[in-house]
């Protein structure tokens, strides 16, 4: 599932370097991966909370928490790449 979302997150980035490379707008590059990566960073922090905040929650549970917040840092780890790719240039 990791996986999988690591590469729907590159495929995504993929598909703004076109449309940017097309309208010719790169600020574009910029701004939608930003947009992508904190709310996948926000998601990510509500997995955690939510973690560490129910007590009451099964092994299950919990196990389920720390997928979703995996997953959400594989989907914002990329986009971060790309940001800090846009600053340096």
């Amino acid at each position: 599932m990791i996986k999988k979302a690591f590469i729907t997150a590159i495929a995504g980035l993929i598909i703004i370097l076109i449309v940017s490379y097309i309208t010719g707008i790169w600020g574009l590059i910029y701004y939608l991966p930003l947009v992508i990566a904190g709310a996948s960073m926000a998601v990510a922090l509500d997995f955690l909370i939510c973690r560490f905040g129910n007590k009451k929650a099964s092994t299950p549970e919990k196990k389920d928490y720390i997928e979703g917040f995996k997953k959400s840092i594989s989907v914002s780890i990329p986009n971060l790449i790309a940001i800090f790719i846009y600053i340096i240039n």
